[in-house]
């Protein structure tokens, strides 16, 4: 995607362009993402350029990376060709277009780059702690030859010092193993006792949803299968307008059959729903 940096406003104008091929004979394209919080009514029209395709230079804040897709006519969703990646969107087995602008200076607003300068700097404070590690072992080295004779009086002091220090270690050791062998099973039951269900096997639920789901606290089929559909509308309703779309209505009776684990039972449900609706 072509980008171009606005050092001033910290921003950068990135194009967002779509193909001719890609619109299929559309006659109008229009981009919605994080940038204008998928509201429809604040979509950013493209222009139709002479070749057929259709395009739009959008100034964004630096900083951060935004999701986004074109809508073909208000009513077809199509990803962009250039895009820098590609992300799981809240609907399955569908992805978002994204545009990166985190790698980017907030005071230069260009790519981070190391300048010869630091790097000769850095250079330089290794090699003087390099200096200052080779020197110390020779003073220590001069000391210990200026007094041979203090060591022999203290090898016989310092003998009896490791063997006291010894048991003690041993001693030691063993309560620390104790210790950390009782920390080592409460960590394991704790996992445990917190242990999630894959909540995107119920219809209508995508990676990001279920990851609001558990923050809300509802980790586990069971816990999804007791929460109410209003709970469950104001989680969603919460997290902002793009998720307003949902009907969690069938969730708790999905979320409740899994739960058994009847998942024959799950499956022909499933196949009554379109998005997780009845």
């Amino acid at each position: 995607m072509k980008k171009v940096f606005v050092t001033k406003k910290n921003s950068c104008k990135v194009t967002f362009s779509l193909p001719k091929e890609a619109t299929l004979k559309g006659k109008k394209v229009s981009v919605l993402g994080d940038f204008n919080e998928w509201n429809p009514e604040s979509a950013i029209a493209l222009s139709k350029k002479k070749d057929g395709s259709f395009s739009k230079v959008v100034e964004l804040e630096v900083g951060k990376d935004y999701e986004f897709r074109f809508l073909v006519d208000n009513e077809r969703w199509e990803n962009a060709w250039d895009a820098d990646s590609y992300v799981q969107s809240p609907y399955m087995n569908i992805q978002n277009s994204v545009v990166s602008l985190t790698n980017v200076d907030s005071k230069t607003s260009e790519p981070i780059k190391k300048s010869a300068k630091t790097i000769v700097k850095t250079a330089k404070k290794r090699n003087a702690s390099a200096d200052k590690s080779t020197k110390a072992p020779k003073a220590a080295k001069s000391a210990k030859s200026a007094k041979p004779a203090a060591k022999a009086t203290k090898a016989t002091k310092s003998k009896s010092a490791k063997a006291a220090t010894a048991t003690v270690k041993v001693k030691a050791s063993k309560k620390s193993k104790v210790a950390s062998t009782k920390v080592k099973a409460t960590k394991s039951t704790k996992k445990s006792a917190t242990k999630a269900d894959d909540l995107t096997k119920v219809e209508g639920v995508g990676p990001k949803i279920a990851g609001l789901l558990v923050d809300a606290g509802i980790k586990s089929f069971a816990l999804l299968a007791k929460a109410s559909s209003k709970k469950l509308t104001s989680i969603l309703d919460a997290a902002g307008p793009r998720y307003k779309m949902h009907n969690p209505k069938s969730w708790p009776e999905q979320a409740k059959l899994a739960k058994n684990g009847e998942w024959d039972k799950l499956q022909k449900l499933q196949d009554k729903l379109k998005g997780g609706v009845k």
